[in-house]
């Protein structure tokens, strides 16, 4: 069964439809707030992607590529080219809106824990070419699966923000092939999960006494795509004779992810005893979780054992204003976005034998245009995003055959001020048309281990 909560004052038409969505409400348990966001997007698929944050993403060969980009699976230095790797995500700090009409600041602790596994394999010799094909499975799971398909959807008196509560569950599948010499493609998908759910009941009273009831809720898998390519000017544009070519070391990638969205459904009908005999049909259609399409380059340069990259990201976070006028929850806010660049540059250098530090930063201007979201009331902030980190390879040669690679990563997030109107039309409360100030500070600590086959 899928765990959802949403709020009472969803329905506003009658005051009928609010006391039979109020008494449905019971029927769920409560989880974490809506968001805009999964962890490989707001934070980073594993501990070198935090730790360059995702500067060096799409030049990453592990099986945590696959959500950036699959062609560089092709880029495996080891023989055989499998591994599994199984990490931990940690986030806290705070995310805060200053007013007067407030006692505290703090909206959220933004604590969360998330598992992350990866699998990586050379398919190559199941087939007859003779360039490698590479498979890559990447699986996170928030709050260790403990709240595995939750989700809510609702409105706010104080305030919420974009993202940072992410997606309980997260699937990217995909592979890398390499064509001919220097230029590699790949195709990925990403797995969300659409919930439908109906329920009919007789409620005796307004105390939440049923008879009669019946609730059923279904999944349904949606996928959409990430097309990536690899160029390697080396070996496109330079002879094996030439010793000075201008080409030399450098790489070329980029992507397309198409828009991936989780939405939810509810068909109710409810008839309730002594307030008349007609029964109370509503449907509830709401979006829990979104990312919007994107545009990504990057330019790797290979410097002896060390590499720098510079990428540019375009995400369309256009497209979710629509989106979010046809939701049950916020259609009222008309809240507005629009599409932003993110520029990113990262390092990493080799400090020791089999040993590199990684370090990044990127800058991620708000989506979001309005600073009004009547009822709804959600806030984001431009960002200063800078990571560091360590990998490095040791032997078990008594216990394991192959070396392990341990990545740490840290990442720190600084949301900028920036300054929100509280609104709420159906309320009277004291923050009505409140000024705020939101900014917010944000650590994330990322560890994992990878074994090699």
């Amino acid at each position: 069964m899928i765990s959802n909560n949403f709020s009472s004052n969803l329905i506003n038409k009658t005051k009928t439809n609010v006391i039979a969505f109020c008494l449905l409400s019971s029927f769920y348990a409560s989880s974490s707030l809506a968001n805009m966001g999964n962890i490989a997007s707001t934070y980073g698929a594993s501990a070198r992607d935090i730790a360059s944050a995702q500067g060096l993403s799409m030049f990453n060969s592990s099986a945590a590529g696959v959500y950036y980009n699959s062609a560089y699976l092709t880029q495996t230095k080891e023989s055989g080219g499998g591994e599994i790797n199984a990490g931990l995500l940690l986030s806290g700090g705070e995310l805060r809106a200053v007013g007067n009409a407030r006692s505290g600041s703090v909206i959220s602790d933004a604590e969360k824990g998330a598992l992350v596994v990866g699998i990586k394999t050379d398919l190559s010799k199941l087939t007859t070419f003779e360039k490698p094909i590479y498979l890559g499975v990447l699986v996170a799971i928030e709050d260790y699966g403990t709240t595995l398909l939750d989700f809510n959807s609702s409105t706010s008196e104080t305030g919420q923000f974009l993202e940072y509560d992410n997606q309980p569950i997260f699937i990217t599948i995909g592979g890398g092939i390499e064509i001919i010499d220097g230029f590699s493609t790949g195709l990925s998908g990403i797995v969300t999960l659409d919930a439908d759910a109906s329920m009919s009941a007789i409620f005796e009273d307004l105390a939440g006494t049923t008879k009669n009831e019946s609730i059923n809720i279904t999944g349904e898998p949606q996928v959409s795509f990430i097309f990536s390519g690899l160029l390697e000017l080396e070996k496109l544009l330079c002879s094996p004779e030439t010793s000075n070519c201008f080409a030399s070391g450098i790489e070329l990638s980029g992507s397309y992810r198409e828009s991936s969205q989780t939405d939810t459904k509810v068909d109710a009908n409810v008839l309730i005893e002594g307030l008349g005999a007609n029964e109370i049909a509503f449907t509830i259609n709401t979006l829990d979780a979104y990312q919007p399409a994107s545009i990504t380059l990057g330019m790797l340069f290979n410097v002896g054992p060390s590499r720098v990259a510079l990428s540019v990201e375009q995400q369309k976070w256009s497209n979710l204003t629509g989106k979010f006028a046809n939701d049950s929850v916020r259609d009222q806010a008309n809240i507005e976005f629009v599409d932003i660049v993110i520029p990113r540059i990262a390092a990493e250098f080799n400090i020791a034998d089999d040993t590199q530090f990684i370090t990044g930063l990127a800058l991620r201007k708000s989506p979001l245009e309005s600073t009004e979201s009547p009822d709804i009331n959600i806030f984001d902030n431009d960002r200063i995003i800078a990571g560091f980190g360590l990998s490095t390879q040791f032997e078990l040669s008594k216990i394991i055959k192959n070396p392990l690679r341990l990545d740490l990563g840290y990442q720190y997030q600084k949301l900028d001020d920036r300054q929100f109107r509280i609104r709420n039309n159906s309320s009277s409360s004291s923050n009505n048309n409140e000024i705020v100030k939101t900014d917010g500070d944000l650590h994330i600590v990322s560890g994992s281990i990878t074994l090699k086959f």
